[in-house]
This record gives structure tokens, sequence and C-alpha cells, in this order.
């Protein structure tokens, strides 16, 4: 007997999710992901020069602005049937593996790092210890004991001020951000290997995240390949 699960709201992301799973015997046969909020990009590049598009359709994210750029350009070339030379596909895959980096660093901590983050235990820390240690990895300008000294003198002003809102005693360890009973965590490398092969063919879920995040439009280094389609990701 077939199940179906809706998760709606998906929580911990940028914009508004939606999931729909169908359950056969345990197992997902199906799955669909619904970016539910509608921004208007649609009607902003109508009748406009498709060449003109790239730049517009990235400001549809703050976060994962070229893969929407990227996924601009690669759905007008399918519309004119435009092969783009191999040297061009690898010129964009450097830019998107650029852009992954850094859009795993701003979602970390711009968006999820205080779901497990004290702020409030910056007060105890030593500005001088803390600008010593970064300075031995970057020679950022800011990285000085001053500027951790003025952080700090923000947090202790935002406590005294009686206003740290959903950053106050108790929020961490947010329940979005917590695992199933029965999850591994920290299975090794033979373990991930393993599930990986097990899964050549992908599966609907699989197919909406590699939409978003793929570096190419052949997976040469995943060990395996997927016809591309030019589709506008959206987050």
């Amino acid at each position: 007997m077939s199940q179906r699960i809706t998760i709606d709201p998906v929580t911990r992301i940028e914009g508004h999710l939606r999931i729909d799973c169908e359950i056969e015997n345990g197992v997902v046969s199906k799955a669909w992901a619904s970016g539910t909020m509608w921004r208007g990009m649609e009607e902003i590049v109508k009748n406009r020069d498709p060449r003109d598009a790239w730049m517009i359709v990235q400001r549809i994210c703050g976060v994962c602005t070229t893969t929407h750029a990227i996924s601009s350009v690669r759905a007008a070339e399918s519309a004119l049937k435009i092969d783009v030379p191999v040297n061009a596909q690898y010129i964009r895959n450097i830019i998107l593996a650029a852009h992954t980096t850094h859009d795993h660093i701003v979602h970390f901590y711009q968006l999820s790092a205080l779901d497990w983050v004290d702020i409030t235990s910056a007060l105890k820390a030593d500005p001088a210890k803390a600008s010593a240690l970064l300075n031995g990895v970057s020679s950022w300008h800011l990285n000085s004991a001053e500027e951790f000294t003025k952080v700090q003198n923000k947090i202790k002003d935002l406590v005294a001020s009686g206003q740290l809102g959903i950053f106050a005693n108790g929020y961490w360890g947010h329940p979005a951000m917590k695992l199933p009973p029965g999850s591994e965590p920290d299975c090794g490398r033979r373990t991930i290997c393993k599930r990986w092969n097990a899964s050549v063919t992908p599966t609907a879920w699989w197919r909406c995240w590699a939409v978003k995040r793929r570096t190419s439009r052949t997976w040469r280094w995943a060990g395996w390949r997927t016809r591309s389609t030019s589709t506008v990701s959206a987050c």
C-alpha cells in the first residue's frame, strides 16, 4: 500500500520549500520538491532580451546567485540550440565550483551557525587570544584584539538590553537541526561510498538536488553520467 507524506515547510533554508513523497513498502518511490514562494522573476524578464536574463534572475537569491545565472544561460542556449564549446563548460564549472564553496560558507555562518553557537559565550573570551589564533591562519586586518573587543562590547550591550530574542538561552540545539532516531550521523567513508554506488540511478529527490548543485553537464567526477536538461534551479 502506498502512502503519501508531505513536509511543508522545509526549514533552515532560504525561501519556502515543500517536499512530497510517495512511500511504498517503507521506501520512497517518488519525490517532488516545490519552491512555493513566487518572486516574480518571470514577470521581470518578460519582453527583455534573453541575453540579459542571467544578470537579472540571479538576484532571486542572496546566497546562491551564480547557479541561477548559469541555469538561465543554459535555458537560453537550449532554446536557441546553441552548442557550448568544451572549454567554455570547463570555465563555467570552475565558476560554479568556486560559488559552491562560497555558498556553503555563507549558508553556514549566516543562516544556520546561530543554531549551534551560543553568542553570549563570547563574553567569556579573551580578545587577545582570539586574535593570536586567527592571525595564525590569516593576516586579515580585522583579526585584531581591538576588533574582537568591539564585538564583545556589542554583545554585552545586546545582553544588557534584554533583547536577545531567539538568541536567548535554551535556543541552542534547535529541533529542526536534529537527526531522527536510527540515523547514522557518523557513518564512515566506506559506508558513504557503498551507498553512493548503490544509487547509480538517482531518485527524483536526488535529481532535484543535482539540478541545483551540479557543476557540469556531465557528472564525470561522480562516476556516472546523466543527460543534462536546461532547468532554472530554485532555492
